[in-house]
């Protein structure tokens, strides 16, 4: 007698994730949470939420606040074109911005030990995906080898199944990487611009 092929249910996608999979899904939510709580870290660093609060280095100034809110109008590359303009003419005095450039570059640093941190999420992401694969793939073969038979729609429905890890995984890769790429590139620009801002006053200062 014939056996009887085994079908597929598709509602059995919403109902019987493998374990691996469901993890793998809290696991990804997980991320996304972290990616935004980071993202939104490196934004309040990176952007100024008031224009007002960089009028204070418009006027010469000396001490830790002052070197501090320089090293951050730095970092949001938001200088006041007076303190660049005194830059050229010596008005801002080397030691003032050797003071706030190791604030600078602890604040750089923090930046990007940040985005190092959701860097490292990349090929993680994409191991626990190929493994959630996986362990689909060998569950699905074991099903169908215990069955002794199974149709077309059982094998398309559970591979297709199987796929959506991956494929979640793969999509959570490209919005990291996306996103690190974005911010990497603007604190090069940031870097690149301190860099040049402090090398005119150096430049300056050893014409004197």
């Amino acid at each position: 007698m014939q056996q009887a092929q085994v079908g597929w249910d598709p509602i059995s996608i919403n109902h019987h994730l493998p374990w691996e999979s469901r993890l793998f899904i809290l696991y990804l939510l997980l991320v996304l949470c972290i990616s935004l709580v980071e993202s939104g870290s490196l934004v309040r660093q990176l952007w100024p939420l008031s224009a007002s609060r960089w009028n204070p280095l418009r006027k010469p100034g000396s001490g830790i606040e002052w070197a501090d809110l320089l090293a951050a109008a730095g970092l949001m590359n938001r200088l006041p074109h007076e303190i660049v303009d005194r830059a050229s003419d010596g008005a801002v005095s080397l030691p003032r911005v050797q003071q706030a450039e190791g604030r600078f570059l602890y604040l750089w640093g923090m930046c990007s030990a940040k985005l190092a941190s959701l860097k490292r999420l990349l090929p993680l992401t994409l191991l626990l995906a190929i493994f959630a694969l996986v362990s689909g793939a060998i569950n699905l073969l074991t099903e169908v080898t215990v069955q002794k038979m199974a149709g077309m729609a059982f094998l398309a429905g559970s591979i297709a199944e199987g796929l959506v890890p991956l494929a979640l995984g793969v999509l959570i890769c490209a919005v990291l990487y996306a996103v690190c790429g974005f911010f990497e590139g603007m604190l090069t620009r940031r870097q690149a611009s301190w860099n040049y801002f402090c090398t005119r006053v150096k430049n300056q200062a050893a014409a004197e």
